[in-house]
């Protein structure tokens, strides 16, 4: 198990850190790098040599986020009170505490099987 931390301004666990600047996601995940896009409902980009797909919908209080992240599937909800995601072979549960999502990550499988 990681524990992983969620801020405005990026994410970062064991395997994962990213930052955001207008209109952009950058960073690494594993040994990979990332570049991300963000539009309005939309982040696409690359995962190394991967395409980055993700569709964003307002779902009630929360963020759908669906699609694809380098080979993995992506399916997550993001809300005040938590994030709930499964990434490849990976769950997410963080919920929002002192300021910031921090939680846990639980690997079935391979943990960076991104390429």
């Amino acid at each position: 198990m990681h524990v992983a931390s969620v801020t405005p301004e990026g994410m970062s666990d064991g395997d994962i850190d990213l930052r955001r600047s207008p209109g952009r996601l950058s960073g690494h995940v594993g040994v990979e790098p990332i570049q991300l896009r963000l539009e309005p409902r939309r982040a696409a980009g690359t995962l190394g040599d991967h395409p980055v797909d993700l569709d964003v919908a307002r779902s009630g209080d929360g963020l759908q986020v669906a699609g694809t992240f380098g080979v993995q599937s992506v399916a997550k909800e993001i809300r005040h009170e938590g994030i709930e995601a499964q990434i490849g072979p990976c769950t997410y549960r963080l919920p929002f505490t002192m300021g910031r999502y921090r939680g846990s990550v639980a690997c079935g499988g391979s943990r960076l099987g991104w390429s």
